[in-house]
């Protein structure tokens, strides 16, 4: 077999490097062959001629880049976790500032759930590599097991919350340090209460006009069933039976219709789940309370909604109208915090329950056996219950 030229390898290397830049900077919709080329400085033909579609491209450069630097990142937090405080801080601040190639790495791994070429080979490698971390087995004990889980989700989260506007000088070595401690001294494992959280699921809308909220149902559930990308205005009309006529004289376009969706789900999200949690709470106590929210949230039968948050929460980050919606959700969780905080303080742990958030929907729907773990583990140390 003759050697590819020398020059064929260094365009190589110039596409892949050209092609991190644009996911990472405008995402995983916005990286065509057309505008990766244009970065590279190389023709179309250099693209299309190595690849015979974008998602088999989007597959190699999986394998080749963005799989090995996520495994990295990943495997420094699991290490730093039983490391000292400073070596955490460093591990974690590489999620928190993360390197181009470590944030298309976690927009390819979101954007290939709804790709049916790219979701089995990029899904299965990081879920595998998870499952062997964040399960207990024979030789990983529940504890260390709810350790590792708990530190991938922050780590997840913090990448995908790495983008939220104002964060620009956020120290987060106090909350760093506060994680790190409740890893080094986890709680014994204790059975959690049975409490569901079916308001979690995707429940009817009630905007007063039943038709919309047939629309709505319809666009948030096709949207985390196919994504954003591939939900076209006919298929939300077909599943909630009005006509095109009525959507867009109501909707100038698919995004305004997502945007207004999203809007009413999480103003009706919001004021269910503080609801839940302070039942919860006033039972159970705040540890624990924690603890059931985090298993509620990974429960297998809500895939199709975490997959529609993380994927809304991917079109924030490049769109300002999304990005605004979500940020509007924010406030409300800010302002139902104690006001005893110092603002930095504030900031810093708000944008930790976020990234928390974030990561617990990204772990669940590629680990769907880890909502079984006792996460009290975490929660009390984390929460200032245990020594």
């Amino acid at each position: 077999m003759r050697a590819r030229p020398v020059s064929a390898i260094r365009n190589d290397l110039t596409l892949e490097r050209a092609a991190i830049e644009v996911i990472a900077d405008s995402g995983w919709d916005a990286a065509s062959m057309l505008a990766v080329s244009s970065r590279a400085g190389l023709t179309y033909g250099a693209v299309y001629s190595r690849f015979d579609d974008r998602s088999a491209w989007g597959v190699r450069l999986w394998e080749s880049a963005l799989l090995p630097a996520l495994q990295s990142v990943l495997s420094g937090v699991l290490q730093a976790s039983a490391g000292t405080p400073d070596e955490f801080e460093a591990a974690m601040s590489r999620c928190a500032s993360p390197s181009p190639t470590v944030l298309a790495a976690v927009e390819v791994l979101l954007a290939s759930r709804f790709d049916p070429v790219m979701r089995g080979p990029i899904e299965s490698a990081v879920g595998t590599w998870l499952g062997r971390a964040c399960l207990s087995r024979s030789d990983v004990s529940a504890q260390q097991a709810v350790v590792a889980a708990a530190g991938c989700y922050l780590a997840f989260g913090l990448v995908l919350a790495s983008r939220r506007p104002g964060i620009e000088g956020l120290r987060l070595s106090e909350e760093f340090a506060r994680y790190h401690r409740a890893f080094g001294s986890p709680a014994e494992p204790r059975a959690l209460p049975k409490d569901r959280a079916r308001h979690l699921e995707i429940a009817p809308f009630n905007t007063g006009d039943e038709r919309i909220d047939r629309v709505f149902h319809a666009a948030v559930r096709v949207i985390g069933e196919v994504g954003y990308h591939r939900a076209t205005t006919a298929r939300i009309c077909r599943a909630s039976g009005v006509s095109a006529g009525f959507l867009y004289k109501r909707y100038s376009s698919k995004l305004d219709l997502a945007i207004a969706a999203t809007d009413a789900m999480l103003a009706a999200g919001f004021e269910a789940n503080a609801a839940f949690t302070e039942r919860l709470t006033r039972k159970h106590g705040v540890a624990i309370a924690e603890a059931v929210t985090w298993r509620e949230l990974q429960r297998p039968e809500l895939q199709v909604k975490r997959a529609l948050d993380l994927e809304t929460n991917r079109l924030a980050m490049f769109d300002v109208g999304m990005r605004a919606v979500r940020q509007r959700t924010e406030t409300e969780f800010i302002a139902s915090l104690p006001a005893d905080r110092h603002q930095g303080a504030l900031r810093a742990f708000v944008h930790t329950e976020i990234a928390m958030g974030l990561g617990v929907h990204a772990v669940a729907n590629l680990v769907p056996r880890v909502w079984k773990l006792p996460f009290n583990v975490v929660t009390e140390p984390l929460l200032g219950l245990t020594g």
